[in-house]
């Protein structure tokens, strides 16, 4: 069987065994590493199962992580910034079976082509990289990406908000915003049940040790959805 294949079924036969009775589910980086754990049906919970989920980033810069609020889906916002500048890049990937499957690969041209296809914008060569920098979710299958286009030029475009259809792979809408009055995401319930920090490199919640999580993880890139039975 297919060692990517075989990872993606366990990964699969976990969910539904935990979901099934309540579960956290936590997505954090570590190093140059995304990676899951399932926590413990405890009020708040206490300790968690590492997963198999290894999702490398190489020497791209992770700059936004989130899941949706069924846990079903992963997106990662990242740039590649190169000298000059203008060689730099912007790249959203988006995972599913909890991190184990890559669905899609979103690079510079994709986020251009389909902010133009739900605009009457037409970006100018200029215009070198398209960065998603905030991620949220309208609801299960929506994800909702903050893009910011990078110019050559004096011009600094107005900032995108770009709605993406999981199930499809296709924006659904766009709309545009000054880089100074970001509007703010929806929130989820099964998003913010409990409150999740890093602290020096460790994970708490509700201000306690979460015990099993590795340690040196990133303090911005992580995030938690938990699912009732």
């Amino acid at each position: 069987m297919n060692l990517h294949y075989l990872k993606s079924v366990l990964a699969l036969i976990f969910i539904f065994i935990f979901s099934s009775c309540g579960m956290t589910y936590i997505y954090y980086q570590k190093g140059k590493t995304v990676k899951s754990a399932f926590a413990n049906k405890g009020n708040p919970p206490d300790r968690v199962q590492a997963t198999n989920v290894d999702i490398g980033i190489g020497n791209w810069r992770l700059d936004a992580l989130s899941a949706s609020p069924d846990a079903n889906y992963l997106a990662l916002g990242m740039a590649d910034i190169n000298s000059p500048t203008s060689n730099s890049n912007g790249k959203l990937e988006v995972y599913s079976n909890f991190g184990a499957r890559k669905i899609y690969t979103l690079n510079d041209a994709d986020l251009k082509s389909m902010i133009e296809g739900e605009s009457d914008i037409d970006y100018p060569n200029s215009v070198y990289a398209f960065h998603p920098f905030d991620l949220g979710y309208e609801n299960d299958t929506i994800l909702i990406a903050h893009i910011q286009p990078w110019n050559s030029s004096d011009l600094i475009p107005q900032d995108v908000e770009l709605r993406i259809d999981l199930k499809t792979g296709e924006s659904t809408s766009v709309s545009f915003f000054p880089r100074t009055n970001r509007p703010a995401m929806p929130q989820h319930d099964s998003k913010n049940k409990f409150n999740f920090e890093v602290i020096n490199g460790e994970m708490f919640v509700n201000g306690n040790k979460l015990n099993g999580m590795p340690s040196g993880l990133d303090p911005d890139n992580h995030d938690e959805v938990t699912l009732k039975k």
